[in-house]
């Protein structure tokens, strides 16, 4: 949030014009989009940015060149923090700083992902590997051989079971 002294102003003229615009965007949006708008209109305001985005509620995330409004739709229903943390950045002043900085988040994302992948999926071989042994270990010590590929080796049984009748005497 801007401090007093950061506070930008506009005249009456320029604000009235924007209220205008925000009133035209929602008379062509659905009445869901303007409800889900309604926190992120209020963070807009607080970064300073009065004017609605570009674009209509018929825009697509997956049109060749997805608008405005599109994209920023997009990141208030899958990465609403991304979204946040992009409109309360220094220095933003309009939505195509947002849409800027939302998008260079999400491209830093994919590569982000790919390596926690990588370590889970390491993490989950090693656990798993340390799993097999132990239960290898533990079927060996029951007289059960497994073969190299973890299945029960041919001819391998348990001892018999002590009758418990016998146990007794």
């Amino acid at each position: 949030m801007r401090s007093p002294t950061q506070q930008r102003t506009f005249t009456r003229e320029r604000l009235d014009a924007a209220q205008a615009a925000w009133r035209a965007w929602e008379s062509d949006a659905s009445a869901g989009m303007v409800s889900e708008w309604i926190p992120w209109r209020k963070l807009a305001r607080q970064a300073g940015i009065i004017d609605p985005p570009r674009g209509s509620k018929w825009d697509s995330w997956t049109d060749a060149d997805p608008s405005q409004l599109a994209i920023l739709t997009r990141a208030i229903r899958e990465t609403p923090e991304l979204l946040r943390e992009a409109m309360l950045a220094p220095g933003v002043r309009s939505w195509f700083d947002v849409v800027g900085l939302l998008l260079r988040a999400l491209a830093d994302l994919g590569p982000r992902a790919a390596e926690r992948n990588r370590r889970d999926d390491e993490a989950w071989a090693a656990a798993k590997a340390a799993e097999r042994a132990g239960a290898a270990g533990a079927l060996s010590r029951l007289g059960v051989d497994l073969t190299p590929t973890g299945r029960v080796a041919r001819g391998s049984a348990p001892p018999p079971r002590e009758d418990p009748s016998e146990r007794s005497r």
